[in-house]
């Protein structure tokens, strides 16, 4: 990245391999170390789209999502992948939950722009994000099943089997 800092590309890359190395090694056994690498990551994909998520408003980020193309939905989706699973391991910190409007927004233009990205794995944030909250601010179990049943589709069952498998035994 520093090598090459005019390649958004790398950020990107960077983004995803940041977010799958504190996913996979780190997040069971150093939540602090993995909340700041899926800060960094967060920072890479921002950076990728010139955007500082920290310091753009919802307005703002709103405003610069509607002229971002298709392009832009790798970058979009690490740093919101990123963003949520910090947001996972922040649960409780109402600092990290503010945020939850800005990361929806960006994974809403994911899901619009390219469902089929990283096989469909912005519908596993949406069955993720459904089946996680209370009924009564906006959890859906039958919102949740539909987006996790859809990423079965677009990766040909290559990915979230275990997620729904797992929701419809809590959920009957």
């Amino acid at each position: 990245i520093r090598a090459y800092p005019g390649m958004p590309h790398y950020k990107v890359l960077a983004s995803q391999a940041l977010c799958s190395y504190a996913l996979g090694f780190v997040e069971d056994q150093d939540t602090l170390a993995a909340i700041r690498l899926y800060q960094k990551g967060r920072s890479y994909a921002g950076q990728a789209l010139g955007i500082d998520w920290d310091q753009i408003g919802l307005d703002s980020l709103e405003s610069i999502l509607k002229k971002k193309g298709k392009e832009s939905t790798p970058a979009l989706f690490w740093g919101a992948f990123n963003w949520s699973a910090e947001l996972y391991l922040r649960i409780t910190d109402p600092e990290a939950t503010i945020n939850l409007p800005k990361i929806k927004l960006m994974m809403e233009k994911v899901t619009a722009d390219d469902e089929t990205y990283f096989y469909g794995a912005a519908h596993i944030f949406w069955g993720s994000y459904y089946s996680m909250l209370p009924e009564m601010a906006g959890g859906n179990i039958k919102k949740s099943l539909h987006h996790f049943n859809r990423a079965l589709e677009i990766s040909n069952r290559r990915r979230s089997e275990e997620h729904t498998s797992e929701l419809q035994s809590h959920h009957p």
